[in-house]
């Protein structure tokens, strides 16, 4: 620590009695030879007055009465002043550590100049009255949580065994979480445990997390944050994918307050964490959790998620997740393959959070390893000695192995594989389309759409998507394959995008794309219809924007998770057909109108079936799909019309009167629809930039889409 004039801070001691002090950390020679070491400690504000947190040191006056004359009173008085002194120096020791922690690279001023001491950085200040009445409340969320142990352990088991698409393995969660059940039950006195708990708890927050290396078991990793280890990092975990579990297994016992108040839980507890500089796989893990349950809870678009999300990546980095090639950690191979994991689904959950929201990207794979999770399962992860180098052996081509046989679910780590794989793809695009566009952005666009087209061949052939795979194959693999399909067309339906204002293709590549997309959106419509009770689960495959929270979780119920490939394709073909008709041109594209009718109708028609929340994103779904069919009924109708009806000019953004009669005749009101904001009707003729630049500035988290506005339009 220095004070203002750049000189080294002197400690308490050696400040008060007006004696040079060396300034060595935590406690100064001056002190150790003076045998002082108790009492020696920094002051962050030596000047501070009495009414802040710290105490200004106070030296005793050496009594010299003997020692049979002082009385037991003043003894225990004595201990108990420094029992207190002693508990706020390690405390304050625990605080600081050396600044910047964790890891640091090449270009670290610390890393260049080793030869200079570190310079000791204190945690946020933190009243303990108040982390303590945090913490009281934490375990009343707790002890309420373990009271149906039962239940949340059934809840667990179907999350982690059904076919949804977990980071964390399997065993590292359930195994403690065993234990932790185990010793619950077997416990004769529930108040004496969850106040030894407690104090455990409150113990730890003061160390670190035993450090790793690469002999350690599965169960010593266990033992370094359970039972008298026991952590607050893993409380906040279990409140996370509590609520996660809870969300998607549609649990009666735990609805979407029991999952509110566990992302309120898992945040307390992070904070605390936080405010005590807790960096550790732990921590990442909750945070990972709770980002997810932020995400399900509020939505994508919302800036608790955005500011949840930006604070998973900064302890990523801090924990040097994003140079595990280059910076191998000595870590045991189990955990070096979750941080693998863990890693590849931040990257492509930032390429999509940034293409939704159209904001630059938090993570940049130029300054990353890219380091690619192998393709074993969660049971596969914990392994040892043999049975690991077997595992190893079988996943050799590349960190790929096969479909063992038919009907197979797809494991975990191969989808977030091939999502990391296409994360380098699709963060060009963003660049290219979020970025300053300069003179070389014609040829750069070039080279992206080659690397577009190469990219399909990077996909192992048992992963690649084809219609007759609903024939062979399970239902869920299928859905995996449809996931993995419509996310390389929708790099290649932007990439086309840009190329056509750029002057470089024609309208037919976007419109052949655009089909692709709608047929395989349409593939699981189909497959839904014909045998709804194995796909009762995905309704999020057609109408949701949140595609990365598929990696997680391939049944999501209540989501809306296609729009982002469905809706954009399906308004371009929309808005080409409606402007060939009224200007009775030819449609730019070798499919036939019939086709494009047809599979829009359908398309329109699961819209019209579905149930979706009152939430402002999913009503915006709601909204566009009334839209494209307006455009539609529009179209279907034009030569319906008499022949000498006059269109007169109008300014843009003011909707025709064919399109304001169709939403008449579905017994919409139209005052309150142009209320409605974002959702603005569009003007006629237009042509597809037309549409896909409203589609850009929509607002999917607009508070004032609530739910009254909505009924007052009967659009619920």
């Amino acid at each position: 620590m220095y004070r203002r004039n750049g000189k080294p801070t002197s400690c308490e001691p050696c400040r008060l009695s007006k004696v040079r002090c060396n300034h060595a950390t935590p406690v100064c020679g001056r002190c150790q030879a003076r045998g002082m070491s108790d009492r020696c400690f920094y002051h962050p504000a030596p000047l501070t007055r009495s009414t802040t947190r710290f105490r200004p040191y106070r030296g005793q006056k050496i009594d010299s009465r003997a020692p049979d004359r002082e009385s037991p009173q003043r003894d225990s008085l004595d201990q108990a002043f420094h029992h207190d002194k002693q508990q706020k120096h390690d405390e304050a020791e625990a605080g600081s550590t050396t600044s910047p922690s964790g890891y640091q690279g090449s270009s670290s001023a610390l890393r260049l100049l080793p030869r200079f001491s570190p310079v000791s950085a204190l945690a946020p200040a933190h009243d303990r009255n108040d982390t303590m009445l945090q913490l009281s409340s934490i375990m009343q969320t707790l002890k309420s949580l373990l009271a149906s142990s039962a239940r949340l352990e059934q809840v667990l088991s179907d999350y982690f065994g059904g076919a949804r698409y977990t980071i964390i393995p399997r065993p590292l969660i359930m195994d403690p979480f065993s234990s932790l059940l185990r010793e619950f039950r077997e416990s004769h006195n529930q108040d004496a445990y969850f106040e030894d708990k407690s104090e455990r708890i409150q113990a730890n927050l003061s160390s670190k997390l035993s450090s790793l290396s690469a002999h350690v078991t599965p169960v010593q990793f266990y033992e370094s944050f359970m039972k008298e280890n026991f952590r607050l990092e893993y409380i906040s975990l279990l409140f996370a994918i509590s609520g996660v579990a809870s969300h998607y297994t549609q649990s009666a016992a735990h609805d979407a307050e029991f999952a509110t108040s566990m992302y309120t839980a898992s945040k307390a507890c992070i904070q605390i964490c936080e405010t005590f500089n807790q960096v550790n796989d732990l921590t990442i893990w909750a945070r990972l959790m709770n980002v997810l349950l932020s995400s399900f809870l509020f939505g994508d678009a919302s800036n608790t998620l955005y500011h949840r999300f930006n604070e998973f990546v900064a302890e990523l980095f801090i924990m040097g997740f994003h140079r595990l090639e280059s910076s191998p950690p000595d870590v045991p191979f189990f955990i070096l393959e979750t941080r693998k994991r863990i890693f590849a689904f931040a990257v492509t959950r930032d390429k999509s959070l940034a293409t939704f929201l159209g904001r630059p990207p938090r993570i940049g794979n130029d300054f990353c390893d890219r380091a690619m999770p192998l393709d074993l399962d969660d049971d596969e992860i914990i392994f040892q000695d043999s049975q690991l180098q077997e595992v190893l052996q079988s996943a050799s081509n590349g960190g790929w192995r096969d479909i063992v046989g038919r009907g197979e679910i797809i494991r975990q780590s191969s989808f977030l594989r091939l999502r990391y794989q296409q994360a380098e793809l699709q963060e060009k695009v963003i660049c290219l389309s979020l970025g300053n566009r300069g003179p070389s952005f014609s040829g750069k666009l070039r080279e992206l759409y080659n690397m577009y087209k190469a990219a399909w061949d990077d996909i192992p052939l048992q992963y690649r998507y084809q219609t007759s795979c609903w024939k062979t194959w399970s239902p869920q693999l299928c859905v995996t394959l449809l996931v993995i399909h419509l996310q390389y067309l929708y790099s290649g339906f932007q990439i086309e995008r840009m190329l056509l204002q750029d002057g470089q293709v024609l309208i037919a590549c976007l419109l052949e794309t655009s089909m692709k997309l709608l047929s395989g959106v349409l593939d699981f419509i189909q497959q839904q219809h014909s045998r709804p009770k194995y796909y009762e689960g995905y309704a999020w495959l057609v109408s949701t924007r949140h595609l990365h929270s598929i990696l997680v979780l391939a049944h999501g119920s209540s989501c809306i998770q296609f729009s982002y490939y469905g809706l954009p394709g399906a308004g371009i073909l929309a808005t080409e057909l409606h402007h060939s008709t009224i200007s009775e041109n030819p449609l730019p594209t070798t499919t036939p109108r019939s086709q494009i009718i047809r599979d829009l109708s359908v398309l329109l028609a699961y819209f019209e079936r579905q149930q979706l929340p009152i939430r402002p994103d999913f009503q915006v779904c709601v909204q566009i799909s009334k839209i494209i069919g307006a455009m539609l009924d529009d179209t279907l109708n034009h030569k319906h019309q008499p022949q000498q009806r006059t269109r007169p000019n109008r300014p843009v953004g003011q909707a025709s009167s064919g399109i304001l009669d169709s939403f008449q005749a579905e017994g919409q009101i139209a005052g309150s629809y142009n209320n409605l904001p974002n959702v603005l009707p569009l003007h006629e003729p237009m042509t597809s930039q037309d549409f896909l630049t409203w589609f850009d500035e929509l607002i999917w988290d607009d508070p004032c889409l609530n739910q009254e506005s909505l009924e007052a339009g009967n659009l619920v």
